[in-house]
């Protein structure tokens, strides 16, 4: 008799789960649909026996808020609605790195960083991370092996080099980046002294230096990572310093409490470029792969006392053709003079060249009713009335101090009254006197060369040659100053010979350290003694100027230059089609140009 084995077979099926807890969101569903369609049982009754339940399990604040949520029909959705932003808009803290760049874009001094990161803790917005991990991060932007004295600080320049490159290797545009096993990073570097220092009432137990009122400071600017050998490819380019006249990537290498004069310039220069004949390229491990770095470093940040000291020419004679002052009109004289090439790395001081324009059309304007190049002692009388009435006028029409001395810091002549200047030809024009295409043109010439844009060498060479015959041709009996003779006429010779673009090897950066200098020994440094001052304005300096930190700063966005067409030309090249002029056209231009001017005035 067959055996029947369905009655001792396992029942089929999913087992069933008691525990309301573990079932599914569909079968808790299943199980309490038979308390939803009771009509004995209401959702007061409901809700109520749920509290109950919360609040004797211990679970309080479930049962608060099970209450709060069911006191009104909006307040549900308003307790979503906050637990929703809550987790949006919750702080994000600073980093210790991103704390230091905080602290530098807004100048704290420690004790300020300190009242605000306590003031935000009071009020429940612990974001600012506490000053020991500021001064941990403050370390990492420090090299090895700084030398520090009395009376000067010094960073190996191959310590310095290898210590930029890891740290512009961190920046987060380059960290995921694969490179190439061979690269090249490109600098500028250069020296400036800068005098009117305060001057501290510490002893200096060094024998050497008697004053700290003169002060001499050698720095560096990387401005591009790229691919070695470069192919003259825009993705050759890794990474480009953003503002390569700003003082954020400005390294020092060393400054020390001594004048500039012809002998320190000179022995100082030629230890930093024994250096650099010594320098090494730098290996450095990037996603676990070693990159090696070679270092080119360009002498540019310069100003034209540096370039007479260096070449031992005085500053009233071109250190490029050797020319002297009344040789400068004779232009075919000077274009037919050979050049002393090797010059040519001293590039332009496109920051002083603003100067030394404006002041150039100064001293014109003020012996335009005498006219000639010496002031002799019977046009003393017209000269300081010419000065004085001109001064005033540009008080008046443009709000600018012109030629007024500061005692121990020269006069109110920078660079930015000479751009104002140049901004505005007709007004300038006005208040001088003097043929305002010439102060039009060299504004052009100015603008284009601190562009930072690449020049169209042949057209510049035109456009300048043409500006400095109308120089010429209008004022004759003023000597054109070695400053503008050097833009003027041997502005494209340099600009061919430069590496990059003339406007990003400016020697600004330079400038405006010096101002920093002084503000950093005022207020970022302790005075109980000289070491203790020069090793707080050393690391001051390192940590401001550090690549990495100075990526995390913020970055303000530049208005765009609209340029004029003059401009345009000198920047873009010269098409073959004729769209833009030819050197034909332009020397057709300087004729016209010759014969409309008046040149009685």
């Amino acid at each position: 008799m067959p055996v029947n084995n369905k009655t001792n077979s396992k029942p089929s099926g999913r087992p069933p789960v008691d525990n309301f807890i573990l079932c599914s969101e569909r079968t808790q569903r299943r199980k309490i649909q038979s308390l939803l369609s009771s009509s004995c049982i209401t959702s007061p009754e409901v809700l109520s026996a749920a509290k109950s339940k919360l609040y004797k399990k211990g679970q309080r604040s479930a049962a608060s808020l099970f209450k709060d949520s069911s006191s009104s029909p909006n307040r549900a959705k308003k307790i979503k609605s906050a637990y929703k932003d809550a987790n949006k808009n919750c702080p994000v803290p600073y980093t210790p790195d991103e704390a230091l760049a905080f602290m530098i874009d807004n100048k704290l001094t420690k004790q300020q960083y300190i009242n605000i990161r306590l003031g935000s803790k009071k009020r429940n917005c612990d974001i600012y991370p506490s000053y020991e991990n500021i001064i941990l991060e403050k370390n990492n932007c420090y090299p090895s092996n700084i030398d520090i004295t009395e009376s000067y600080c010094k960073i190996p320049l191959q310590s310095l080099l290898d210590h930029t490159t890891n740290r512009i290797l961190k920046i987060s545009s380059i960290c995921n980046k694969n490179l190439n096993a061979e690269l090249e990073m490109v600098y500028k570097w250069g020296c400036d002294g800068s005098s009117g220092q305060s001057q501290y009432k510490q002893k200096f137990n060094d024998s050497s230096t008697s004053t700290d009122q003169t002060m001499f400071m050698f720095s560096l600017v990387p401005l591009e990572l790229r691919c070695f050998p470069i192919r003259n490819n825009d993705s050759d380019i890794i990474w480009q310093n953003p503002v390569p006249s700003s003082t954020k990537f400005c390294r020092p290498i060393k400054f020390m409490y001594k004048k500039e004069t012809t002998e320190s310039t000179q022995k100082e220069v030629k230890d930093i470029e024994e250096q650099i004949n010594n320098v090494c390229n730098t290996d450095v491990l990037h996603n676990d792969q070693v990159v090696q770095v070679k270092h080119t470093l360009i002498f540019s940040m310069v100003d034209g006392k540096v370039c007479n000291s260096m070449t031992g020419i005085s500053s009233q004679t071109c250190y490029i053709c050797g020319c002297k002052p009344k040789e400068f009109n004779n232009i075919d004289n000077v274009i037919n003079r050979p050049s002393i090439t090797e010059n040519y790395r001293f590039g332009l001081s496109t920051l002083h060249a603003w100067i030394r324009f404006f002041e150039y059309f100064l001293h014109l304007a003020y012996r335009l009713e005498f006219k000639t190049w010496q002031v002799k002692a019977v046009h003393k009388d017209v000269f300081n009335k010419r000065k004085q009435f001109i001064q005033n006028k540009f008080r008046s029409e443009m709000g600018l101090l012109v030629d007024v001395v500061l005692q121990g810091h020269g006069t109110t002549n920078d660079g930015n009254t000479a751009r104002k200047f140049f901004r505005k030809p007709e007004i300038s024009a006005a208040c001088t006197g003097i043929n305002v295409d010439l102060i039009q043109r060299c504004g052009n010439i100015l603008l284009a060369m601190a562009s930072g844009h690449a020049i169209n060498v042949d057209y510049f060479e035109e456009y300048c040659l043409i500006t400095a015959k109308m120089f010429v041709s209008l004022y004759p009996w003023y000597y054109m100053p070695a400053s503008v003779h050097k833009v003027l006429l041997h502005g494209a010779a340099v600009i061919r010979f430069a590496p990059l673009p003339i406007g990003k090897l400016s020697e600004e950066a330079q400038e405006s350290r010096n101002k920093e200098y002084k503000v950093y020994r005022e207020h970022h440094t302790r005075k109980n003694s000289r070491f203790n001052t020069n090793e707080d304005l050393m690391h001051a300096l390192l940590f401001t100027s550090d690549p990495y930190i100075s990526s995390l700063r913020n970055t303000f966005p530049k208005y765009a230059q609209d340029f004029s067409e003059d401009i345009k030309k000198l920047l873009r090249p010269i098409e073959s089609n004729g769209a833009n002029e030819t050197n034909e056209d332009i020397m057709i231009d300087l004729n016209q140009s010759l014969t409309d001017i008046n040149l009685s005035d």
